[in-house]
């Protein structure tokens, strides 16, 4: 027989912010790996590439919006009909997302990078769509993500084409 688990009232924030600020560091530390590294300096990039500190803004709005909109989406679980679908595909976002610079940086995996990329943005699709009626603030919190998200499958396969 299974027991629910009571967890003190507010929990949930901090458990989120945990999840999403570990995603954003071990990612972090595997980018940071491979920019150091020469083999990223050797590739060749497209000129309209944003610099790593534009990067590293829009990353930090989006892992702050992704947050709340996590926050909003458990707040409403109760109202959501599949949010245990929508649960496992945050957590999947977060391991995808930490995942890419691992595969990209640390294994230098272009073309794994790209069906990361291309992975991570589903799950951010799927879970605008999931979100949309029943907690439509999360959704929209969501949709800088999905664009950033396609502007990256666009990058990552811009890099592939070019280094062949």
């Amino acid at each position: 027989m299974r027991k629910n688990v009571i967890l003190p009232r507010g929990t949930h924030y901090f458990v989120i912010t945990g999840i999403v600020l570990a995603t954003a560091l071990l990612g972090s530390w595997f980018a940071s790996l491979g920019i150091a590294s020469d083999w990223y300096e050797s590739l060749g990039k497209p000129s309209w590439i944003p610099g790593s500190p534009v990067i590293g803004f829009i990353w930090t709005a989006i892992y702050i919006l992704t947050a709340i909109a996590a926050i909003v989406f458990w707040e409403l679980r109760k109202r959501i009909a599949h949010a245990r679908l929508a649960s496992v595909l945050f957590l999947m976002n977060a391991a995808l997302n930490a995942g890419w610079p691992l595969v990209f940086f640390v294994f230098h995996s272009i073309k794994g990078g790209f069906f990361v990329a291309f992975a991570l943005a589903l799950t951010v699709i799927s879970l605008i769509w999931m979100l949309w009626k029943p907690a439509r603030l999360a959704a929209w919190l969501l949709v800088p993500y999905v664009l950033w998200g396609f502007f990256s499958v666009v990058m990552n396969y811009a890099i592939a084409f070019l280094n062949g």
